[in-house]
């Protein structure tokens, strides 16, 4: 996704395909986790991001950073991995 810079694609594509990944494997799933934060980084690293988008990224980020906290601590690497979009992301929005 980020090498092909594809993000309205992936986005489309995601959006589709997370409801389906929340029913099969649950909201608090690794796969799940994982689909809903390429969501949002579509919504944020996206050269047109508008403010919304930026906002609506943020808002996944941070909802997404409680659930993994609470589930694999905030030492995890993929705790941390969303951490650090969600750092990009706020970045990105304060330079908006």
């Amino acid at each position: 996704m980020d090498d092909l810079r594809q993000f309205d694609e992936a986005r489309a594509f995601l959006r589709s395909r997370i409801p389906e990944a929340i029913r099969v494997c649950g909201k608090d799933h690794d796969i799940t986790f994982r689909m809903q934060r390429m969501y949002a980084q579509c919504l944020f690293q996206n050269d047109g991001a508008s403010r919304s988008d930026l906002t609506e990224a943020i808002s996944k980020l941070e909802d997404l950073d409680r659930r993994m906290t609470r589930i694999y601590g905030a030492s995890h690497p993929q705790t941390e991995s969303t951490r650090d979009r969600l750092a990009e992301a706020r970045e990105k929005l304060a330079r908006a």
